[in-house]
């Protein structure tokens, strides 16, 4: 006779291994975890921050390494955020505005990315300041982050305007020439102003500590800013956009470098420069960082050898004076 609930059983069991052969984490060098590892007398089945603030696993015994990409971790599900499409337009109009009126050579105008936004909701909803542990858990890591906290003793109205100029506001405390801050913080500053970051994603929650209400905002950035000076100074905000990043065509908007979603006549990529570099319509170096190497040796053009000649004369026009 057939036992049934063995059966049911044995299905079950088979079913749960064959759950943990498809999913599997990798390591961030591309080693599967262990199933099950042992960390402090304890099993695990999946990455873990036990002793660290990223998600990590064993992939062999005394062994471990960072979890590349795991949507299912736990500090990895995040939250809906829940601001409004007016607050997202309030938000995007005046740091573009601030952005635009930088006087840097090449400025991206800012877009909404609700990935961000959902990894934003996530920090602010533990209702502290602090920075956001989850950038292995997309595509889109690292990012940059400001954060910004308000209390009082009634219900506040959302204060997005105060938040951004709250950064903005540190500019005073940025010198360009020495890139550094002459005296508070000013990272946010430049993350804000940061010629090359394309994406944003913010977020609030509003919570009780102590009969208090503390409302806690985040901004996430991509790509983010790093210990260079956040843009090139210059006197047009739409010059040469591709050089922010030449994967992306760009139009000029509002003297903001808008990255293009759909072809059109108005975006512009290296291609298009290099056409009407080489027709004579536009007077512009194709390759910046080859140019400034090279610009010492301009006044010598015509000493190169005929192959170097020709790349430079090419590639450098405007910084040679050939146009």
């Amino acid at each position: 006779m057939i036992n049934y609930q063995f059966m049911l059983l044995l299905a079950s069991f088979l079913s749960v291994i064959r759950a943990q052969e498809a999913y599997r984490p990798k390591t961030v060098n591309g080693e599967f975890c262990m199933i099950p590892y042992e960390y402090q007398g304890k099993f695990y089945h999946d990455c873990i921050t036990e002793g660290d603030t990223k998600p990590w696993c064993r992939p062999s015994e005394g062994q471990w390494g960072y979890c590349a990409n795991v949507p299912d971790f736990s500090s990895c599900k995040m939250a809906a955020p829940t601001i409004t499409a007016d607050e997202i337009k309030q938000i995007l109009d005046l740091a573009n505005n601030i952005r635009s009126k930088e006087p840097a050579l090449r400025m991206a105008k800012l877009r909404w990315n609700t990935e961000l936004a959902h990894r934003a909701q996530h920090m602010s909803n533990q209702c502290r300041l602090g920075s956001d542990n989850t950038n292995l858990c997309t595509s889109q890591a690292p990012m940059g982050q400001i954060s910004y906290a308000t209390m009082s003793s009634v219900v506040q109205p959302k204060k997005w305007p105060q938040f951004i100029l709250e950064f903005f506001n540190k500019k005073s405390t940025y010198d360009f020439e020495t890139n550094k801050c002459t005296a508070q913080y000013c990272n946010g500053y430049k993350q804000l102003v940061n010629a090359k970051t394309t994406d944003i994603g913010c977020a609030m929650s509003s919570c009780n500590k102590d009969s208090m209400f503390a409302d806690y905002y985040f901004c996430n950035f991509y790509p983010p800013i790093y210990q260079d000076r956040p843009y090139e100074k210059g006197d047009s905000g739409c010059n040469s956009c591709f050089r922010l990043n030449d994967a992306y065509t760009y139009q000029c908007n509002k003297s903001l470098c808008e990255i293009c979603d759909k072809p059109s006549s108005d975006c512009k990529g290296k291609e298009e420069l290099q056409k009407a570099v080489e027709a004579g319509q536009v007077c512009d170096d194709l390759d910046a960082d080859f140019c400034n190497l090279n610009a010492s040796i301009c006044p010598n053009i015509d000493l190169l050898p005929d192959e170097y000649k020709v790349m430079v004369s090419t590639k450098c026009k405007k910084t040679c004076k050939l146009c």
